[in-house]
């Protein structure tokens, strides 16, 4: 059985949606500098607040859903034993991305400053 038709007719997958997206953002980003300082100055005033609320939706969409799914992997582990391996692995790998953040920046950081 076949999905019902959009009244607006045919859409584009979801992927096409994000690549036309993500290319008007780049060409609108390359365009306002060119129009002037002022034409900058409003783009920014009309995409901050936009940015600042999709990432706080994000924030409130992925925390509470990373908890959830850690609550209910405990809660249905069959043996004690595999809950805490995973855990030891999961710290582990925590401290070795915070690790090399750090490493990063350390190397990174003083290239960047010295740029001003």
């Amino acid at each position: 059985m076949q999905p019902p038709a959009s009244p607006r007719g045919p859409r584009l997958p979801l992927a096409a949606q994000v690549l036309f997206g993500l290319i008007l953002g780049f060409a609108v980003g390359l365009a306002l500098p060119a129009l002037g300082g002022g034409a900058t100055r409003i783009g920014l005033a009309i995409a901050e607040p936009v940015g600042a609320l999709f990432v706080n939706a994000i924030r409130m969409t992925v925390i509470p859903l990373v908890a959830a799914s850690l609550v209910v992997a405990v809660a249905t582990a069959p043996d004690p034993r595999v809950v805490g391996a995973i855990g030891a692995r999961s710290l582990i790998a925590f401290v070795a991305i915070v690790v090399a953040g750090a490493v990063f920046a350390a190397v990174a950081a003083p290239a960047l400053f010295a740029l001003s």
